[in-house]
């Protein structure tokens, strides 16, 4: 099976057409940019994790990581935080070299997997305690960016008339991808919608989870096969963006040529993960040839809460190419819908013959 970086460097990463539900970035158990193709050949997914990446999500693998590691990262992941705030409070307040030989700088970045991984698990447990765990709704908003050079398929293909629906009907540029999650004591969800939205307010697409399962009723209303418009919930429990970021670090750890690296700059901290080949990949998208590839995950220190995940590519050229980039703009918990989205949800579970 394709690991987190070959989905993306094989073309079918998270710069997708079509949503079905909810970001992959909160779809656990769900193979890093993983596409299924249905009986009529179109390419359907669940548009980052990350995944994937994002992103895109691959399973929690987990790891028996030095127990002294552990220690080192359990004690001073709270001080990495304080260290970031007090930078900015009071420069002259400098952290100690100890702790900066474990958080990492720019200059001389921290290398060990273990306490880098173990970092991000507290910046997740961070997040959870904040977000989850009470009954209410999650709300998501990412917005991603491709260059233009780097786009995949223009149109979406209808099964049922032939019709081509352009990109930029369903993907506007600078479109945000918002979604809202009705979460219980456990994390998990039964009720959720998402939407595609661009800047002027306009819905570009629209998806609600009905009965486990998610319709985009966008497509649907376009006269797609079901098969197009219509998927399976994978999983009911919630998995937060830097959540995901930590289950997917983990994994990538067992994989052969990776290697990882972490430092504080700026209140965020930045983690980089990079993969080479000894079997170069071919790019679908671009016609050539994939030596490496690189994740950076921007989070912030202060709040635990992931900022940005970008993709970068090593081409045959020699060049680091980006590849996409996706800006985690709202992560945030809310007792009850606002007024607006209320009526967008009752809407849209009247469109599929359910009422609330």
């Amino acid at each position: 099976m394709k690991n987190k970086f070959q989905y993306i460097m094989a073309g079918v990463g998270i710069t997708l057409l079509v949503i079905l539900g909810a970001l992959t970035l909160l779809l656990p158990q769900v193979q890093a940019g993983e596409a299924t193709e249905n009986t009529d050949g179109e390419v359907v997914t669940a548009v980052e994790s990350t995944q994937s990446d994002s992103g895109d999500i691959v399973p929690l693998i987990n790891q028996n990581e030095p127990e002294q590691a552990a220690n080192i990262t359990t004690e001073t992941a709270p001080a990495t935080i304080a260290a970031a705030e007090s930078l900015t409070e009071s420069p002259t307040e400098l952290p100690t070299e100890a702790l900066l030989d474990t958080i990492g700088t720019k200059d001389n970045p921290q290398t060990n997997m273990d306490i880098v991984i173990n970092m991000v698990k507290e910046f997740a447990q961070q997040q959870e305690e904040t977000l989850l765990y009470k009954p209410g709704w999650l709300h998501t908003v990412s917005q991603p960016y491709t260059p233009k050079d780097q786009l995949g398929s223009e149109n979406v293909n209808s099964a049922a008339t032939g019709e081509l629906v352009p990109r930029e009907e369903l993907v506007p540029d600078s479109a945000q991808f918002e979604s809202w999650y009705h979460v219980d004591e456990r994390g998990s969800y039964s009720e959720a919608i998402s939407l595609v939205v661009s800047s002027d307010g306009t819905i570009h697409q629209e998806s609600v989870l009905v009965d486990d399962q998610w319709f985009n009723l966008t497509l649907q209303a376009r006269g797609f096969v079901q098969a197009q418009y219509q998927m399976r919930n994978l999983s009911n429990q919630v998995i937060l963006p830097i959540s995901d970021v930590a289950n997917s670090l983990d994994s990538m750890q067992t994989q052969a040529n990776v290697k990882m690296w972490a430092y504080l700059d700026n209140e965020q901290y930045i983690v980089t993960v990079e993969e080479s080949y000894e079997q170069p990949l071919e790019d679908s998208i671009q016609q050539t040839t994939i030596l490496s590839g690189k994740i950076i995950y921007s989070i912030d220190a202060s709040t635990g809460q992931l900022l940005s995940t970008e993709v970068q590519l090593l081409n045959e050229d020699g060049n680091w190419h980006l590849r996409e980039k996706w800006d985690h703009l709202v992560t945030e918990f809310m007792p009850g819908l606002p007024e607006d989205m209320a009526q967008l949800y009752a809407n849209a579970l009247s469109a599929v013959g359910k009422e609330q």
